[in-house]
């Protein structure tokens, strides 16, 4: 699921966020956060699965106590909701 939002994300609005230093505060708390920290932590390259989970810290990789994984559990609760 993640990576379809992420794929959207990267073709729409990443061509106009990618210069931005930091999250744009429009972004801050929603999904729109993660997404954006997903793609400049990796200079905008359009990850696989497989390494997302790595970066949040998901399934054998858990415990990454970095902002994009806090960020994922945000994203997560948003679903729940």
């Amino acid at each position: 699921m993640i990576f379809n939002h992420l794929n959207r994300y990267s073709q729409a609005r990443w061509q106009y966020d990618k210069d931005k230093p930091i999250v744009p505060e429009k972004y801050r708390n929603t999904r729109s956060e993660l997404l954006f920290r997903l793609l400049k932590e990796n200079n905008g390259a359009l990850l696989q699965e497989e390494r997302i989970r790595q970066i949040l810290g998901v399934g054998e990789d858990r415990g990454t106590n970095s902002p994009t994984s806090r960020c994922h559990n945000e994203y997560e609760k948003s679903f729940a909701r």
